[in-house]
């Protein structure tokens, strides 16, 4: 059981909007099932970190160190995996209780729960149902995305897997079928049910109505056999040895040498044609401030080359190569860049670094970011969201 007191459902002022009433009792219902939750951005799929509470109060969100620092219920503390820091949640309604139009996350490993994410190679939920047959997946409750160009769907089952491998590549019937396996680890969540897609608009919406099964066996068979990574997941005798040269290291690796040097990133996508799983940069490229042109989120990518097993780092700015310490290999350049910065963090948008202090977070005002409001809008210090 966990600590949710229903009591205090409505204790929100007017709502700006019926979608606003709705993403609350979409997370109360969560809460209710004793499920993690953490607030994203209004209408996207990010984490949100900070905003401007209606009192003009600098408040910070359950969604500031992602799974970590999600709740089922009242606040809670936490110990921070990376810094041994000690931290409090607020309450896992806080963000919609201040009136805040977000979707919400749900995180598996702490909600004891394991996803399967339907990303690409199904047209339809019958064809779903049918793959779930053909690989003897039983059937539980399904939540069907909100994005319309392609179906896609998460399958819910109980029980955390022993780690998460990333995506799956299983063919079926003259397709290939693109999964990945979310259960372990402190960036493991879906959407949650009734948010909102920030692409289509639509809501993410319940397409098999069934109690969540327990996580099957089978998976672990699946990994095995159509893991993307299989084939370059090599033991690391001692250290990050191989996280640091670059060589042969896995998603799970990669994700672990990103969190130890406290570095965001964000995993996007595997991607088909050149056999790479990409991750972007959440603070953008190191060397911003020698670039000629607008600086974007999506600018600095690293790679694992599942083909050869080796990471690549890349700018989409050429600006930047002179700052490098090796232009020939933007990994290794980022890499000297980080053993260089330990202690230190990047000042968002300068490129200056500021000794002893943390990176500083985006802050986002009450409002709404689709709908006309007298409070303004959604702002960060990146530009409107």
């Amino acid at each position: 059981m966990n600590n949710y007191d229903d009591s205090l459902l409505i204790r929100a002022p007017q709502f700006r909007s019926a979608i606003g009433y709705e993403l609350l009792l979409a997370a109360r219902a969560a809460v209710k099932e004793d499920f993690f939750i953490f607030p994203l951005k209004p209408w996207e799929k990010e984490p949100l970190a900070i905003y401007i509470n209606p009192a003009g109060i600098e408040t910070w969100a359950n969604g500031k160190n992602s799974c970590l620092s999600s709740s089922n219920g009242a606040p809670r503390t936490y110990i921070h995996k990376r810094t041994g820091r000690e931290y409090k949640t607020s309450h896992a309604l806080q963000a919609w209780w201040d009136n805040l139009e977000c979707n919400f996350a749900i995180a598996a490993e702490l909600s004891g729960l394991c996803f399967v994410d339907i990303d690409k190679g199904l047209d339809s939920l019958e064809e779903l149902t049918e793959f779930m047959r053909d690989f003897n997946l039983p059937m539980t409750r399904v939540i069907r995305s909100g994005r319309r160009t392609s179906f896609g769907a998460h399958l819910y089952y109980r029980g955390v897997v022993p780690s998460s491998v990333g995506q799956l590549s299983i063919p079926w019937r003259g397709k290939i079928v693109i999964l990945e396996i979310k259960s372990r680890g402190d960036n493991m969540y879906v959407v949650g049910e009734n948010s909102v897609h920030p692409t289509s608009k639509e809501k993410y919406t319940r397409a098999i109505d069934l109690p969540i099964a327990p996580t099957p066996s089978i998976l672990c068979d699946l990994i095995g056999k159509y893991s993307l990574v299989k084939s370059i997941v090599i033991p690391v005798a001692s250290g990050d040895s191989h996280a640091v040269n670059g060589d042969h290291v896995s998603k799970e690796d990669l994700e672990t040498f990103f969190e130890d040097n406290g570095e965001d990133f964000t995993y996007v996508h595997f991607n088909e044609t050149t056999k790479r799983l990409c991750w972007l940069r959440d603070d953008r490229c190191p060397w911003e401030s020698a670039h000629e042109h607008k600086n974007n989120p999506a600018d600095f990518m690293v790679m694992i080359n599942t083909v050869t097993g080796k990471l690549e780092a890349r700018c989409v700015h050429t600006s930047c190569r002179k700052e490098m310490s090796d232009p020939t290999s933007v990994w290794r350049s980022y890499r000297a860049w980080l053993d260089a910065q330990k202690g230190r963090h990047v000042l968002i948008g300068t490129g200056k670094i500021i000794i002893g202090k943390k990176k500083p977070q985006a802050k986002v005002f009450v409002g709404s970011p689709r709908f006309k409001v007298p409070t303004g809008t959604f702002t960060t210090d990146r530009g409107k969201l």
